[in-house]
């Protein structure tokens, strides 16, 4: 967990550097590539701390003479990448189906079935193991979809997306070349938010006013005292979610309030904020063209989001 002076806002400008984070709900998203392994990595912070599930591959590229295995009839294994095998590593167990990976780390391969199926295999790792994926080391088989005909991929790789609407649901889509291999799974996440942070919840139509800017205001609870103006450094606690409920940032998430300056933010952020009393709690519902407009952040705030925050301005930074 960062400390608040050293973490970055997402709602900072410099955040929108930041364009390999994405999110699932309430879950943070972040793929890491180097030039010989490239991690996939889910993540989702609550009350337990940070829980992570993460594929770490190589990246071999697609040659012809790979599709002899895919189309062969006959049954047999390979590990996933050249070198040390695809791993995954996960802190909660994973559901398949009716089937559970316990919290550890795998190699994992592929399997053609004697019936002519497919599977994904998840084997533990002792170093006499290396890369023949015995059968007397295997954690967990899993039945995959196959599907070939789309377009090429000429590096392996592996993806995690969100399930619409299983709750934190993931599809795991193994690609490489026109090939295509995925299963769908479950991590138990703890997904209790911490003690105190704010539910989403969006402004009525008959609550809160509307700036000139377009600007959303609801006040919550008043506060006292100087409202900050432009160059301070303020102090506060936030939670911030799409409209659709999908939270992409949370100072209660992280641990303890951000102190930042009041002009490092988005322009909506910022003037909500100079409308505030320390000790205050509203509600802003931001417009595009007062947040991230048609940029977006990564896969975290989509282009043309509308952006919820509710906020408890704490007083002045120091």
């Amino acid at each position: 967990m960062h400390r608040a002076a050293s973490r970055v806002p997402l709602l900072s400008v410099l955040a929108l550097a930041c364009s390999a984070v994405s999110d699932l709900a309430a879950q943070f998203v972040a793929s890491v590539e180097s030039s010989t392994r490239h991690t996939s990595r889910v993540a989702w912070r609550g009350r337990s701390g940070e829980q992570a599930v993460a594929i770490e591959h190589g990246q071999p590229k697609w040659r012809a003479t790979h599709a002899a295995f895919v189309e062969r009839a006959t049954p047999g294994t390979v590990p996933l990448g050249p070198g040390e095998p695809a791993a995954l590593r996960t802190d909660v167990a994973i559901a398949f189906g009716d089937r559970k990976l316990p919290v550890g780390r795998y190699q994992v391969g592929v399997e053609r079935e004697a019936g002519g199926g497919w599977a994904m295999i998840f084997s533990v790792e002792p170093s006499e193991l290396k890369r023949d994926l015995n059968r007397a080391f295997r954690s967990l088989t899993v039945p995959m979809q196959f599907t070939t005909g789309a377009p090429l991929v000429e590096l392996l790789d592996f993806t995690l997306q969100e399930i619409a609407p299983i709750p934190r649901g993931l599809r795991l889509t193994v690609a490489w070349g026109t090939y295509r291999l995925h299963t769908d799974l479950v991590p138990d996440f703890d997904v209790r938010l911490p003690e105190g942070a704010p539910e989403f919840a969006l402004t009525a139509a008959n609550q809160g006013t509307t700036t000139a800017s377009g600007l959303r205001y609801e006040q919550l609870r008043a506060g006292e005292g100087a409202k900050p103006e432009p160059g301070d450094l303020v102090r506060v606690h936030y939670s911030a979610w799409l409209t659709n409920g999908r939270m992409f940032d949370s100072s209660w998430v992280a641990g303890e309030p951000l102190t930042f300056p009041l002009d490092a933010v988005v322009p909506g952020f910022a003037e909500g904020l100079r409308l505030m009393q320390p000790g205050g709690v509203a509600r802003f519902t931001i417009p595009p063209q007062l947040a991230y407009g048609d940029r977006g952040v990564g896969n975290r705030v989509p282009p043309g989001a509308t952006l919820v925050f509710h906020v408890t301005l704490l007083g002045p930074g120091k």
